[in-house]
Formats: structure tokens, C-alpha cells, sequence
């Protein structure tokens, strides 16, 4: 479970804050990437490992529309790793 890390999915985007290490954000990554393996993304990565600030920051920007199906999708993938998910 992945405490105090929070999703935001919006439009084309999911914002992703709060990671406290690379491992943890390469493997989520990794995990959105062969979840929707159809799908071109790109992934940004921001900030800093959770100790000395607030964690990393993933934003993915998925290059094609997404369906509801896939938004569904990575709605409860975020929320079975136990983050907390919010869209507009």
C-alpha cells in the first residue's frame, strides 16, 4: 500500500504525487505502461525522494483519447495500490 500518495486523473492526464522513492515510481510506471500496452504515453517525472521533500511527482500524458473503459481501468489500479484518486 502506497500511504499519503495521491492520483489526480484529468482529461489525458494522471498526476501522480507523493512518491517517496524512484523504485516506487519506476515500477508504477512500468505497471501503467503494460496496462494499457495500446496506448502511447509520455511520463514526466518531478520533485524529490519523500525525506527530503515531498516525494515524486509522475504526471503521464496519454497521447490518444482515453475511453471511460480506460479510465476505469486506471482508476482502480491506482486505487487497489492503495492512492488515493481524484478526477476532474
Amino acid at each position: 500500500m502506497l500511504r499519503g500518495v495521491k492520483a489526480l486523473i484529468k482529461g489525458n492526464e494522471v498526476i501522480i504525487k507523493g512518491i517517496a522513492t524512484h523504485i516506487v515510481a519506476e515500477v508504477l510506471t512500468k505497471d501503467l505502461r503494460d496496462l494499457l500496452a495500446g496506448k502511447r504515453i509520455n511520463v514526466y517525472f518531478l520533485g524529490s525522494p519523500k525525506p527530503l521533500g515531498e516525494g515524486f511527482i509522475i504526471r503521464v500524458v496519454f497521447t490518444e483519447g482515453l475511453s471511460s473503459n480506460d479510465l476505469e481501468i486506471i482508476r482502480k489500479f491506482l486505487e487497489l495500490k492503495g492512492i488515493e484518486v481524484t478526477s476532474t
